[in-house]
């Protein structure tokens, strides 16, 4: 049976409403950064129910917003009940970094998600930007390259206290942790 394809929509503001909204930003300044810490969790949870063969179509369609409230999230979010939103999104979407932003090397984006996840305390996120990483060095330099990254996988993992964690998140990181761990065998 095949999944019903969702249907994505952009929406435009017109110019005196744009415009309206901006003269409204700026006598708020406050105003932007709980709307776009909300508009990263928005995408944060759209894309992680999102089947695998839809995401292209997503980011294609939402490629400008989500890479301009990325990179926001790069330099300014702070994290939201301990999830730095624009680290996890940069791990759900690393293998279509080409379609969100073609002209950056993914390992630039995945550094500048682990800033932002440290930034933000988010263990978790770490761990999987470096197991993500790794994969992404194994692929374009090889396995000495990629072991250094895998390594801090593995030490991030160990460090999570998986008795706070739900037990499918717990078996995702023993899966992860399994994953990376064969990588350097």
């Amino acid at each position: 049976m095949m999944a019903e394809k969702p249907n994505f929509t952009i929406w435009r503001l017109p110019e005196p409403a744009r415009q309206y909204a901006i003269d409204r930003q700026s006598l708020h300044p406050d105003i932007i950064v709980t709307h776009k810490s909300k508009t990263l969790g928005y995408f944060h949870n759209l894309l992680q129910g999102l089947e695998d063969a839809l995401f292209p179509e997503m980011i294609s369609q939402h490629q400008i917003n989500l890479k301009h409230f990325l990179d926001w999230g790069y330099e300014h979010e702070l994290a939201d009940r301990g999830i730095c939103h624009s680290a996890s999104i940069t791990v759900l979407v690393a293998k279509y970094w080409r379609l969100l932003a073609p002209e950056e090397d993914p390992l630039v984006g995945i550094d500048r998600a682990l800033v932002s996840a440290d930034r933000c305390h988010d263990q978790l996120a770490m761990a999987d930007l470096h197991k993500v990483k790794g994969n992404r060095l194994l692929i374009q330099q090889g396995l000495s390259v990629a072991q250094e990254s895998y390594a801090r996988a593995i030490d991030l993992y160990g460090a999570i206290r998986q008795d706070l964690l739900p037990t499918l998140e717990k078996a995702q990181i023993q899966s992860n942790l399994g994953m990376v761990r064969r990588s350097l065998a």
